[in-house]
């Protein structure tokens, strides 16, 4: 997370998957409330920026969607960096694409910062008759690797915002915590700073008053 030049919080966000799991729809229906049936392959990085309040904070979004190549791997580990969240998308009509969320769950925790938000979506809900894996088996890998689990249709339009209105949620929650962490440990400092530093001035006017009762 990071600021403008008008003071406006910008949250950096990732999406990352195999190829072909309905990133960049998921990039285009929250953005632009559009979806376009011509599958087209993501080479390196596509970005868009989306404005959004939480608890009536402005913030601004930049969303970057991966390529799910293995040979383009190497470019979006490289941009786990400073994310205030990344969400892993696979299809629940693919064993494949679910097979490989431990792999780019692994990827995060080596790459990013520590307590990065991290979510799980299913996405091609709307393809049920197709569908390969179930709900069970989504939450069961979500709580695997600690990530909040959607089910969503690009397509559709099915729960993609609520992939970052709860997302955004828990990022905020966890960046209060780290305030409110950091406050308190500056409040034991000052307190504890205070007592060592009163300390000495106890021990002299002890001195002092023994010093008169002995005369």
């Amino acid at each position: 997370m990071n600021k403008n030049s008008s003071q406006q919080e910008v949250y950096k966000i990732i999406l990352v998957g195999n190829q072909g799991v309905g990133k960049s729809s998921i990039l285009l229906r929250y953005t632009k409330d559009l979806f376009n049936r011509e599958y087209n392959v993501t080479v390196g990085l596509e970005f868009a920026s989306k404005k959004v309040t939480i608890h009536d904070n402005a913030l601004t979004l930049q969303i970057w969607d991966t390529a799910g190549q293995e040979a383009f791997r190497s470019i979006a580990r490289s941009f786990y960096r400073n994310s205030a969240a990344i969400i892993i998308v696979f299809k629940l009509t693919s064993r494949d694409s679910y097979q490989s969320i431990t792999g780019w769950a692994k990827d995060i925790l080596e790459n990013s910062d520590q307590g990065v938000v991290i979510s799980l979506v299913g996405n091609m809900i709307d393809l049920e008759a197709e569908r390969t894996v179930t709900k069970e088996e989504g939450l069961q890998k979500a709580e695997e690797i600690n990530a909040l689990y959607f089910e969503t249709s690009a397509a559709t339009g099915q729960n993609i915002d609520d992939i970052f209105i709860y997302t955004l949620e828990k990022v905020s929650k966890q960046l209060n915590s780290i305030r409110t962490n950091s406050e308190q440990n500056v409040r034991d400092s000052i307190i504890l700073s205070q007592k060592y530093s009163s300390q000495p001035e106890i021990n002299q006017k002890q001195t002092e008053s023994t010093n008169k009762s002995c005369c």
